[in-house]
């Protein structure tokens, strides 16, 4: 969604920067979200030589979100 955030706002009535931090980054072990250039980063390594070994299976980039709620 282009506008999630903005929107989450308005809905709530909570200031864009509360969205980012209390609803979307709220529980999560992580209090930042990546840039995009960090997420370009991860494809980059991914189709490198350095990343030749990685065949299939999960990697978690996430900051530790998905363990929160484990």
């Amino acid at each position: 969604m282009v506008n999630q955030i903005k929107d989450t706002a308005a809905e709530r009535g909570i200031s864009e920067r509360e969205v980012v931090e209390d609803v979307m980054l709220g529980q999560a072990r992580t209090k930042e979200m990546m840039t995009p250039a960090e997420v370009a980063n991860l494809f980059v390594f991914g189709f490198s030589r350095h990343g030749k070994h990685l065949n299939s299976g999960d990697l978690l980039w996430d900051g530790g979100y998905t363990t929160t709620y484990e």
